[in-house]
């Protein structure tokens, strides 16, 4: 109810009558779930309101709304799809045995971590951005490209 308000603009008394109006016209249904505590007294929880298809097609909205639904199954089924691979993935991994993660570079010493320091700065110096400093930087030291010094702990 808070939401319609601010973001309608209109007063909690009209929303409220509205949503009286277009559950008369058969548009709208709600329902106010119910709770019981360790007491065994009961509670009402948020309204669930349901908006029928009806009201779309009175408002000559349907086409709209049937598109929007496709839409949004496609976008369900890409996720379902990708899920299922990163699973099959995971299952084949499991299958054929763990690998143990490919191992982290060992901390530097506090004077490694100094001429880290020293050559990303002389790489930015030279122009480059941020990113390709750092990558160059671990080229010349032997690090993986995303490596930086401090989160190595």
């Amino acid at each position: 109810m808070k939401m319609l308000v601010r973001d309608s603009g209109l007063g909690q008394r009209r929303i409220e009558r509205a949503i009286a109006q277009l559950k008369d016209a058969g548009f709208m249904e709600v329902t106010q779930p119910r709770g019981q505590n360790e007491e065994g007294k009961y509670f009402g929880c948020r309204a669930i309101r349901v908006v029928h298809e009806a009201l779309f097609e009175w408002l000559g909205l349907g086409p709209m709304l049937r598109r929007e639904r496709e839409r949004a199954s496609q976008r369900l089924s890409r996720k379902a799809r990708q899920a299922n691979r990163k699973l099959a993935d995971f299952m084949r991994r499991a299958a054929s045995g763990f690998r143990p993660p490919a191992k982290r570079p060992s901390v530097l010493t506090q004077a490694q971590r100094i001429a880290w320091s020293q050559e990303w700065g002389r790489q930015v110096k030279a122009g480059y951005d941020l990113r390709e400093a750092q990558r160059r930087t671990n080229t010349a030291f032997g690090l993986p490209p995303d490596y930086q010094p401090g989160l190595d702990a």
